[in-house]
């Protein structure tokens, strides 16, 4: 696999054969890819599933990581009766504000390169009603609603 990006090459951590025998699954250690970046996997010795060798030039298959963004975004479970709600795929740098139904901020959350796109809001102690969640990067915003059952 190469970055045409910055030219860095790494091979998959495993290349396993699905079960009906049709397609090879590649798995690559966690950092691998990046979103907002481009990757090429050239292959080798391969064949269809009739045995005919692949050209040389249908060797090559191109990737593209698109960065993610609010729309992306999806929250869970909602509505929920557990004492946390899950954001995930948020774009890096993401940030969350929890207000109440009066436009109290309850709590305020933001994503780091370590969370990978994903934050927990925990809602202990969090009485029930419709919470309003605010997400926001530097260029998007996002406003959306979270129901806590008890």
């Amino acid at each position: 696999m190469q970055n045409l990006d910055t030219a860095v090459n790494d091979a998959p951590q495993s290349a396993i054969l699905d079960r009906g025998q049709q397609r090879v699954v590649l798995t690559f250690p966690d950092g691998t890819f990046q979103a907002g970046s481009r990757y090429q996997i050239e292959t080798f010795q391969i064949a269809d599933i009739h045995g005919t060798h692949i050209a040389e030039d249908a060797r090559t298959l191109p990737i593209v990581i698109a960065v993610p963004t609010l729309a992306d975004a999806i929250v869970y479970p909602n509505p929920t009766r557990c004492h946390q709600v899950t954001f995930a795929n948020l774009p890096p740098a993401t940030r969350i504000g929890i207000y109440d139904v009066n436009g109290n901020r309850i709590a305020a959350l933001s994503t780091t390169a370590f969370d990978r796109g994903k934050k927990v809001w925990h809602a202990a102690g969090i009485s029930s009603g419709v919470y309003i969640y605010l997400l926001e990067t530097d260029t998007e915003q996002r406003i959306g609603k979270v129901s806590i059952i008890r």
